[in-house]
């Protein structure tokens, strides 16, 4: 019986243009009046998931920057990874010197270089900067590099640093942005720690995404849903693929393994 759902958020629960589907409000309604718990597992900052969140009535905790900061329902951290300051530093100089479009999240602030700016319709605090290692002075939670030749150097140039990687795409298939993180920092060990927290049974977890850093989430929830425009590798490993972000995909899912009688 399905306790818990866990969904990512940018085309999974609404679609690549900000699109939050009607249906999926109900649907995950309709679940929550069940008693069934929802988190949201998301690349996005605080601020950024709370603007979905409220959309859907609330969530019970949100799970942002790809794993590596945990949030409960009145905003208090249940768990914050960050990448090592030093390492942090240095990708920050790299960015500098060859111009590259890196997007930098400290203590909950973006920072962007030109180029890294988000979409128009992710509602997100931030500030723009000429140069980023002038503002790397704490550790951040994450750090986006856009594009295929930032990213690749990137994990060329740090392969060795023990962090964690995970590349999205745009619908052609060509790399959008490259997410750093720690390298626990992960949305299937973020949904591990929530559980234990509340006596859930991963068996008993509906996890829902599109993306590379969902197939781990996807893979050890006892149900993973991919919706219809989830990346080949994704609908792979899903135990079923649910109609794409924009046409309610999430919402099939939950009257499927939650709702339906």
């Amino acid at each position: 019986m399905i306790q818990l759902i866990v969904s990512d958020i940018d085309s999974t629960l609404i679609d690549h243009i900000g699109y939050l589907p009607p249906e999926n409000v109900a649907a995950l309604s309709a679940a929550r009046r069940r008693g069934v718990r929802l988190v949201l597992a998301t690349v996005r900052k605080r601020d950024s998931a709370e603007y979905i969140a409220e959309q859907l009535g609330g969530a019970n905790a949100l799970i942002c920057n790809s794993g590596a900061t945990i949030f409960d329902a009145q905003g208090a951290v249940l768990r914050a990874l960050t990448i090592p300051l030093a390492t942090a530093q240095a990708v920050a100089a790299l960015a500098d010197q060859h111009g590259l479009p890196l997007l930098a999240t400290i203590d909950e602030q973006n920072y962007y270089r030109p180029g890294a700016q988000p979409a128009a319709h992710i509602k997100a605090q931030g500030q723009d900067v000429a140069l980023m290692l002038p503002v790397m002075t704490q550790a951040p939670s994450r750090l986006i590099m856009r594009g295929e030749v930032g990213a690749a150097l990137i994990m060329r140039e740090f392969s060795d640093a023990g962090l964690r990687f995970a590349r999205h795409y745009h619908a052609d298939g060509t790399l959008a942005d490259l997410i750093v993180t720690h390298a626990d920092a992960t949305k299937e060990a973020a949904l591990r720690f929530v559980c234990d927290t509340w006596g859930i049974a991963l068996a008993d977890v509906l996890a829902l995404g599109d993306a590379e850093a969902d197939i781990g989430m996807l893979q050890q929830a006892g149900v993973g849903v991919a919706v219809g425009n989830a990346h080949p590798e994704v609908r792979a490993i899903a135990n079923w693929v649910a109609p794409s972000a924009g046409e309610g995909g999430v919402a099939a899912a939950v009257e499927r393994y939650c709702v339906a009688p």
